[in-house]
């Protein structure tokens, strides 16, 4: 067994991980409870665990920072969430918290199906993307992740210059989905964003104390540049 006091979870683990703390007769916070994915995992002195999500409010506070709203203006919003993983459980529920009116769009349709079945959401299949109707786009895939940086989940001719594009994927912070989107006038929001905002809010659950999120930010953009 690793000797750790606590990691962060990735994709495609996120639920695993929940499930193990579970397992193991450990504290499973509300929130990741409730969202059915946890992305930080914390050991205390005798080992037992507990797990916790920090990606819900680290894409609503992304999200809300670079839309230059408040978590109220999600109310009636027409969403739509791309993918049906981890990540999207967390900014589903969250949305759907804030009243957003959300639709997933993913690949398996089954499991678009469940995700919304859970939060009250619509759900479609990806090839509807191409009549997209939403004021916020997000996708919570892993296409256009370095290396398939040619790719995107979203057709280019379905965005628009009233849209807002999030793309969940850090590296590279520029996917090809955010540069069409720009290309289309439409505000844009970077992965790094809400990988910062997650990762302080870790930071203080290993540490008891605050982070530095411009620092932080530096550090993964000088990480990305070297690569």
């Amino acid at each position: 067994w690793l000797n750790f006091r606590g990691f962060s979870v990735t994709i495609p683990h996120k639920r695993s991980a929940l499930d193990y703390v579970r397992a193991k007769g450990g504290y499973v916070e509300p929130l990741a409870e409730k969202i059915g994915a946890a992305n930080t995992v914390i050991a205390d002195q005798d080992g037992k665990l507990a797990a916790y999500n920090t990606d819900y409010a680290g894409a609503l506070d992304a999200i809300t920072g670079g839309m230059g709203i408040t978590r109220a203006d999600f109310k009636s919003m027409p969403v739509a969430v791309v993918g049906a993983g981890g990540v999207a459980r967390a900014i589903v529920a969250g949305l759907s918290d804030a009243g957003a009116e959300v639709k997933i769009y993913n690949r398996t349709l089954e499991k678009a199906e469940r995700l919304a079945g859970e939060f009250n959401c619509k759900f479609a299949p990806l090839n509807e993307l191409r009549s997209l109707d939403a004021k916020l786009v997000i996708n919570c895939t892993s296409v256009g992740m370095h290396p398939r940086v040619d790719a995107t989940p979203v057709p280019e001719e379905s965005l628009k210059r009233d849209m807002a594009v999030f793309d969940t994927v850090y590296n590279p912070a520029q996917t090809l989905l955010l540069k069409q989107a720009k290309n289309k006038k439409a505000k844009t929001i970077d992965g790094i964003s809400m990988f910062v905002n997650q990762a302080m809010a870790q930071f203080k659950l290993f540490t008891n104390t605050d982070g530095n999120a411009a620092l932080m930010r530096n550090v993964v953009c000088d990480s990305l540049l070297d690569k």
